[in-house]
């Protein structure tokens, strides 16, 4: 684990956006457990935000021109294109698509969704029953998508907002929930469905919630 010296000298290259994986999650795993580092990564973005705001110094116009130039080639797709645009790209249509607000109402829906069905489809009370499988299966289905999602945000240096990380999970636990219908055997028994079916996908829902919501705190803005 990076000691507090190891990570003041890394502050820059994080901020930057300039470290591979593996050592930025020792970085944000060392701030999940050190206050002070806390303090200074906190001290050292408010640092950067004041310089941001200070007059920049007239650019060339020689060099507006070549830099506009450049960012033409790049914009029809030049030989500098950079690698790994697929994953922003797919990173940021799913925000489109269920990010910011907009993700809460799929979520929402699916929960709801899944709460009526275990009425609707003639689910009564009946026996708890063993449900670790359940429970295990309905993690594994909202939290492997949601997983991969974060790999690739990850990779691409990108975001993962929590309405997008939940929905993704409450997908993935949706599916789960359908594979079950077909192989528990306790489908009948509403409580069983709704402690270990329902409540699986609510929970897978809220650790990607969570899990977005913590990586947001630790990435530069």
């Amino acid at each position: 684990m990076l000691t507090c010296q190891e990570l003041t000298e890394l502050v820059t290259d994080y901020l930057e956006g300039r470290m591979s994986f593996v050592k930025r999650l020792g970085f944000e795993l060392h701030l999940g457990m050190c206050a002070r580092c806390r303090a200074y990564l906190r001290q050292m973005k408010m640092t950067v935000r004041t310089l941001g705001k200070l007059p920049a110094e007239p650019m060339p116009a020689e060099v507006r021109q070549e830099l506009l130039a450049r960012f033409r080639r790049l914009g029809r797709g030049g030989p500098s294109k950079a690698r790994g645009s697929w994953k922003a790209c797919v990173l940021s249509a799913l925000e489109r698509a269920v990010g910011a607000r907009r993700g809460w109402l799929p979520v929402a829906t699916i929960l709801l969704s899944l709460v009526a069905a275990v009425f609707l489809t003639g689910a009564r009370a009946g026996p708890l029953g063993e449900g670790r499988v359940c429970l295990f299966t309905e993690l594994a289905g909202g939290l492997l998508p949601f997983a991969l999602v974060s790999l690739l945000a990850a990779s691409s240096r990108s975001r993962v907002s929590p309405a997008a990380g939940a929905a993704v999970a409450s997908f993935g636990g949706l599916a789960g929930y359908l594979l079950l219908q077909v192989t528990c055997g306790l489908t009948h028994a509403a409580p069983h469905v709704l402690a270990f079916h329902v409540g699986g996908v609510l929970l897978a829902t809220a650790l990607a919630a969570a899990s977005s919501r913590a990586h947001l705190l630790w990435w530069p803005r």
